[in-house]
């Protein structure tokens, strides 16, 4: 799961800002690198989301600031935009 701040620009709202999870579904392997996992205080831009496929395989991308990224490797693509609360 993916924690966003977003503007909620589906509706006449948007100078509004929500709270989302992105959320990747049916992921079997999780690969990261240039994050330093044991800061519990790190927060990441991220800046870009690639995809590619490999043999059988999808390889999803999460790019992040300063050269760190996540790779999640699944059989399928599986993935939704849940809001959680508005953002006062």
């Amino acid at each position: 799961m993916l924690s966003i701040e977003r503007t909620k620009i589906e509706t006449d709202q948007e100078g509004k800002k929500i709270n989302s999870i992105c959320r990747f579904d049916f992921v079997d392997k999780v690969r990261s690198k240039n994050i330093n996992q044991s800061n519990k205080d790190l927060v990441l831009e991220l800046i870009g989301i690639d995809y590619l496929k490999n043999n059988d395989d999808y390889e999803i991308n999460l790019i992040f600031n300063n050269n760190a990224h996540i790779a999640l490797t699944t059989e399928t693509i599986e993935a939704r935009l849940e809001d959680q609360n508005e953002i006062k």
